[in-house]
């Protein structure tokens, strides 16, 4: 076994750990080693929640982000009727996302105007409460 001495010996670093490249590796160039009790940033935050009574559901952020994060999200949903949500607010701190469920149109539906207003989306908001849902949240990137 081959062991390569460094001279001089690299440095501890005290300058703050880069985050996870996207889809581009660099092996970097620099004569300083990271701490062995150094942390890299928070890029991507990720939680459980319940909505409310109103099928909404609210998360504050354990950690804000220096910019408004892309959410991304999934809803579980045991009905047999497809379910989505809207973000209705989103900034550094927090995200409020509303439930939305669909309905199947009603059988006594014979007339093609009838069709044009009916909401397929139109549930009562009670019918979403306790739905789990998990958010995603992640810094933008470029």
């Amino acid at each position: 076994m081959v062991v390569q001495r460094f001279d001089p010996a690299p440095a501890p670093s005290d300058a703050m750990p880069l985050a996870t490249s996207i889809m581009q590796a660099d092996p970097g160039s620099s004569q300083q080693v990271a701490r062995a009790d150094h942390k890299h940033p928070v890029r991507l935050q990720r939680k459980r929640v319940v909505s409310d009574a109103n099928g909404q559901v609210t998360w504050n952020f354990s950690t804000p982000f220096s910019s408004v994060p892309a959410i991304a999200y999934m809803v579980e949903n045991l009905a047999d009727q497809p379910m989505v949500a809207n973000i209705i607010e989103c900034d550094e701190d927090h995200v409020k996302v509303q439930l939305f469920q669909s309905q199947k149109l009603p059988s006594t539906l014979v007339l093609l105007s009838g069709l044009v207003s009916f909401n397929i989306f139109g549930q009562a908001p009670a019918t979403l409460a306790g739905k789990t849902v998990h958010l995603f949240a992640a810094e933008p990137t470029a």
